[in-house]
């Protein structure tokens, strides 16, 4: 497995890579967790450590550089920040931070303390399993069987999503049966949401899938 390395200098909050966008259901080692259910694939796989040099910008889905980083020096991230139970690849932690958990098998199981340390740098997900924080909204989009895409907004994607299935979602959804979420956007508050939902609403169907990089 090859890791993410620096390419060149990087300074603190400087963007290394953007994250993408694109949801899947798929938990296996390499995702990075975004919802109770919901995971993206990064376009490479990331190192972690408890001392990072490197954290998630959950607005803009991008990993930034948390202080200075030399060319070809390894990036890592706390995968606590992103990873509830990470129990189904656990493994030993030898990154040699005094910060070190030892064994990592998730944020679930980091201690009040250690949770507190990198309470910051939290999924909002995470946020607010943990912290109570506000509920984050989502923007989301879903394949249809007929190919066609939907567009809507929730605080709650994957119960969203099954109401889609009930046919409680919506007109379109009812006469459109979705077969499963492709892109979920992170945007914040509820007002946020529908200003970008109505911006993706307004855009053709080679756009969205372009512009979001959607696979369908």
């Amino acid at each position: 497995m090859i890791f993410l390395t620096a390419t060149k200098a990087y300074q603190p909050n400087n963007v290394i890579i953007a994250l993408g966008k694109t949801a899947t259901q798929k938990d296996n080692p390499g995702r990075i967790q975004i919802d109770n259910e919901y995971f993206i694939l990064p376009p490479q796989d990331i190192y972690h450590s408890c001392d990072p040099n490197a954290y998630i910008d959950w607005k803009t889905m991008e990993l930034k550089a948390k202080r200075n980083i030399s060319s070809g020096i390894t990036i890592t991230y706390h995968y606590g920040t992103s990873e509830d139970d990470y129990s189904m690849a656990a493994f030993a932690c030898n990154c040699g931070s005094t910060n070190c958990v030892r064994y990592f098998r998730g944020c679930k199981y980091l201690t009040k303390k250690q949770r507190n340390k990198i309470k910051h740098l939290l999924s909002p997900f995470l946020q607010n399993k943990y912290f109570g924080k506000r509920s984050t909204w989502f923007v989301y989009i879903l394949l249809c069987q007929d190919a066609s895409l939907y567009t809507g907004i929730s605080n709650n994607p994957q119960v969203r999503f099954r109401e889609h299935l009930r046919g409680k979602g919506g007109a379109y959804t009812r006469s459109h049966k979705p077969i499963k979420i492709l892109y979920l956007e992170n945007v914040g508050s509820k007002s946020e949401a529908l200003k970008r939902e109505m911006e993706i609403k307004r855009w053709p169907r080679e756009k969205k899938i372009n512009a979001l990089h959607l696979s369908l």
